[in-house]
């Protein structure tokens, strides 16, 4: 079984896989849901983010920022929870004003290098 389906983007420092959520949940984690990122799950290497295939095509930038912006709130010494809440609040301004997601994707993409 596979899980890593197709790289979506690379950078020095940084991969983000779309991934089999099926096969993530029976295998690793049944809880594995849309996203995830290594500092997070133990399964994901540090210095990937694994977005589910299922996602909708129009909704995976979101889900990318998301996982990016919390990624890096973690690497500045943020709590997941804080993160995560911080990351959500993005996702959503992002969702209500689509023009600006790839511009908020190269900004994060740049703090990980």
């Amino acid at each position: 079984m596979k899980i890593r389906q197709r790289l979506l983007r690379k950078t020095k420092k940084l991969k983000v896989w779309l991934v089999d959520g099926l096969a993530v949940r029976n295998t690793l984690n049944v809880d594995f849901t849309m996203g995830g990122h290594g500092l997070v799950y133990p399964y994901i290497p540090k210095n990937e983010i694994w977005i589910e295939e299922s996602v909708h095509p129009k909704e995976r930038k979101a889900v990318m920022l998301h996982e990016l912006y919390e990624r890096n709130k973690m690497n500045e010494g943020y709590k997941y929870d804080e993160a995560h809440n911080l990351a959500n609040w993005i996702e959503q301004a992002v969702r209500k004003r689509p023009s600006t997601v790839n511009r908020e994707i190269a900004a994060q993409l740049k703090k990980v290098g």
